[in-house]
């Protein structure tokens, strides 16, 4: 499991469609079907509906939480390190912040 795979998840969850997170995610429709499906994959069971709504199965709620459980803490752990300037540590993640909410992820 990839951090990008849950970011992908997030934000496809807070645009309700695939489309709207790739034009948040700077990618297109297909990539971010693929990522959230090969997240899809190692979970072994589908996530989202595949429909013109975009609308979600109820496990897609848990798997949320969890995600944004993750996430902050890749940003508790940044912020550590940005602090810290004789140890270098880095966490590679795509920055969407621009299509979030400022109380998402923290």
């Amino acid at each position: 499991m990839e951090l990008k795979q849950l970011e992908y998840f997030m934000v496809a969850c807070e645009k309700g469609s695939f489309n709207q997170a790739a034009e948040c995610l700077y990618t297109s429709q297909p990539n971010v079907s693929k990522v959230i499906g090969m997240l899809e994959q190692e979970l072994g069971r589908a996530l989202f509906e595949r429909t013109s709504r975009g609308s979600g199965l109820p496990i897609w709620r848990t798997v949320r939480e969890y995600a944004h459980n993750i996430l902050n803490h890749v940003s508790l752990i940044n912020s550590l390190a940005e602090d810290t300037q004789e140890r270098k540590f880095t966490v590679s993640t795509y920055d969407n912040m621009n299509c979030r909410g400022s109380d998402r992820f923290l």
